[in-house]
């Protein structure tokens, strides 16, 4: 397939990036914690641009894998997707976000997909506890 047609084949999973960046924007009061690991997550390949660091800075990535957030391991060892857990998608330049809602846009992502890595919220962790506690 050609460039033109990779670029068209790929576009409805790119939109489907943009609609889990507001879908993790209206509901990080679920999840905060990971909106700040996705912040701390060290820089992986070069082939993307480090994880934002500033509110509402995006940088262009692309997608690692794709997983539901809970897998069990079966007899011989294999991991198992539990289906309804929730998502997780983790990206190429270290960082990582997952979802106790099982997210279709995610699922209906693929591996390698370009993807705008927006950082949307910081949690206040001032009054948290010493420790990790």
């Amino acid at each position: 397939m050609g460039a033109t047609g990779d670029k068209q084949r790929r576009a409805p999973y790119n939109q489907n990036i943009g609609r889990i960046i507001a879908l993790m924007a209206r509901n990080r009061h679920r999840w905060p914690a990971l909106h700040a690991a996705a912040l701390l997550l060290p820089v992986a390949p070069s082939s993307a641009a480090p994880l934002p660091r500033r509110l509402g800075e995006c940088r262009p990535t692309f997608i690692r894998e794709i997983h539901s957030r809970l897998s069990a391991a079966d007899a011989n060892g294999v991991q198992i997707p539990i289906a309804g857990s929730g998502s997780a998608v983790s990206y190429t330049n270290g960082g990582y976000q997952v979802s106790y809602d099982t997210v279709p846009a995610i699922h209906s992502s693929r591996e390698g997909d370009r993807v705008e890595h927006c950082l949307s919220f910081v949690p206040d962790c001032r009054e948290a506890p010493c420790g990790g506690a």
